[in-house]
């Protein structure tokens, strides 16, 4: 008896689970979820995030709104790059960024209206113009006359995550020689090494008027061909200090290693806020890596920068 009952209950269970899931098909509200969309945006245009608890956004156009489980609809994250100044127009925008709504259908544009004016024009010919250079990573909303929304962050072209611009040297001591990206010096003659021993290569960045490291994005810089850091490198915890005005210093910021792109990568130590402000507010920061590690013979030239390379 008590078996048939449980089976009864679970019939009834599963029938009401089933009409529960029609009505929320119609009352449920957006979700969001992660697909591929059509932009092409490189894997490693990594979004750190603004605050501490906030979550990563990868610099990939590709978001998922779901009208309810049974019509999902595919929108995008773009990534649009600006400067103190510049404007475009929602047409083109959406052209630039591969945007499949109309851009004529656009009804309002949510912003941060202390970097932005969004305030002329209408449609796909209202104006965007960043109004002042901003170092976090703005989002704006745009609004169709249909009720849905298209999130495009906004990344200013003063602040690069890609920081071979700010490289202001790049040296290394073989066989008890200094060679440097910075030298008077032409480096004619070959230069024995052992793919064994250790070298320490020693680069070092500053910032310029017109470019600023990203405060709040990881850094990227890509090694000279032939040297490689150890497959360990990241087990070791690498940590540096950044130097500011008036002997003030961010310290702790951390250097982690890709081998697969010989690539090193950059974040900064935020936990203390005091010291991050100062950093951000600095405009003249600038920092020196020590990396230990091996020189390829078989590459034939060590490039240490576009017009100075050591003969392997």
């Amino acid at each position: 008896m008590k078996q048939k009952i449980n089976r009864a209950l679970t019939i009834a269970a599963m029938v009401l689970s089933f009409f529960l899931i029609l009505a929320l098909t119609k009352f449920i509200p957006s979700m969001v979820l992660s697909v591929f969309a059509d932009h092409d945006v490189s894997q490693t245009d990594a979004v750190s995030p603004s605050e501490p608890n906030d979550p990563v956004i990868p610099y990939v156009n590709r978001i998922n709104v779901l009208e309810n489980p049974m019509k999902p609809m595919a929108r995008g994250i773009l990534t649009h790059v600006t400067s103190s100044g510049a404007s475009i127009t929602v047409a083109k925008l959406f052209e630039e960024l591969g945007v499949s709504q109309s851009a004529d259908d656009v009804t309002g544009i949510d912003c941060n209206s202390r970097f932005f004016d969004t305030n002329t024009g209408t449609g796909g010919s209202r104006v965007i113009q960043t109004t002042r250079s901003f170092d976090s990573l703005e989002t704006l909303t745009f609004q169709f006359s249909d009720g849905s929304t298209l999130p495009i962050i906004f990344k200013d072209s003063l602040y690069v995550t890609n920081i071979a611009p700010l490289c202001t040297d790049v040296s290394i001591i073989i066989n008890g020689k200094n060679y440097s990206s910075n030298s008077t010096e032409s480096y004619d003659e070959p230069v024995a090494v052992n793919g064994r021993k250790n070298y320490e290569l020693q680069i070092s960045f500053a910032e310029l008027p017109d470019k600023q490291f990203s405060d709040y994005e990881q850094l990227e810089y890509q090694l000279p061909d032939a040297f490689t850091l150890p497959d360990n490198f990241n087990d070791m915890n690498h940590t540096f200090n950044i130097e500011m005005a008036l002997g003030a210093r961010l310290v702790g910021n951390k250097v982690t290693y890709d081998k697969s792109t010989n690539r090193i990568f950059i974040d900064w130590n935020r936990d203390d806020e005091d010291a991050f402000d100062t950093f951000r507010g600095a405009g003249t920061a600038k920092f020196t890596l020590v990396l230990g590690g091996n020189i390829d013979p078989t590459k034939g030239t060590l490039i240490l920068s576009a017009d100075k390379a050591l003969t392997l």
